[in-house]
């Protein structure tokens, strides 16, 4: 493992709301964008997808009615197919309820990453005011 004094922080734009941020420790990739599935990104210095090791999933099927069909965050569905696309240590879904907006609930995403046997054992459901640990 490296350093963990070592305070540097990376943070590489993907493109459109995706972002990698690096420490010295793990790599957590936010806000996947909602490309096909397998889709590689260059990231100018490495031709090679990195190595994700905590994937912040924004969930929850967000849509409004102004916008119509456009949804802001992913489906359960969509949250699967990022993990078998980008294959992270750990998947931490996040923004999924509390909101009218959201069209999926916890309940739903659940169901989502239940049916994927490839994927289920890596999430990581976050309790409020509680600390998870990733490892």
């Amino acid at each position: 493992m490296p350093d963990p004094v070592d305070a540097t922080l990376r943070l590489t734009h993907v493109g459109g709301p995706t972002l990698l941020v690096e420490t010295a420790g793990p790599r957590i990739l936010t806000d996947p964008t909602f490309d096909p599935p397998g889709r590689r990104y260059g990231f100018g210095w490495v031709a090679r997808r990195p190595t994700v090791d905590v994937a912040v999933l924004h969930l929850g099927c967000v849509r409004f009615p102004v916008t119509g069909p456009l949804r802001y965050s992913m489906t359960g569905e969509q949250a699967v197919a990022t993990c078998r696309a980008l294959h992270p240590r750990v998947v931490v879904p996040v923004h999924y309820e509390g909101r009218s907006h959201f069209r999926e609930g916890r309940a739903a995403v659940e169901r989502g990453f239940a049916a994927a046997p490839d994927v289920r054992d890596r999430v990581r459901w976050l309790r409020p005011g509680g600390v998870t640990p990733v490892d």
